[in-house]
């Protein structure tokens, strides 16, 4: 399930800079990145363990609305 991964946090703190410093989470909302499954064909249990990973890339600068100016070169 979607939540399984990302928790339902009920609050996040911030510095200044938008760092995340804190969360606080829902009553079991961690994220539950281990979990225990029993197969419905054969009834053997197995575990599925996540690894999540991220991409992170920079907006191209005609979409970037974060500035009023915009170079013409």
């Amino acid at each position: 399930m979607p939540e399984d991964l990302t928790g339902r946090p009920k609050n996040i703190i911030r510095d200044p800079l938008g760092k995340i410093l804190y969360v606080e989470w829902e009553d079991d909302g961690e994220p539950a990145l281990v979990q225990r499954f029993e197969c419905p064909e054969c009834n053997r249990p197995f575990i599925v363990e996540a690894n999540v990973s991220y991409k992170v890339k920079p907006v191209p600068a005609e979409e970037d609305f974060s500035t009023d100016t915009v170079s013409l070169l």
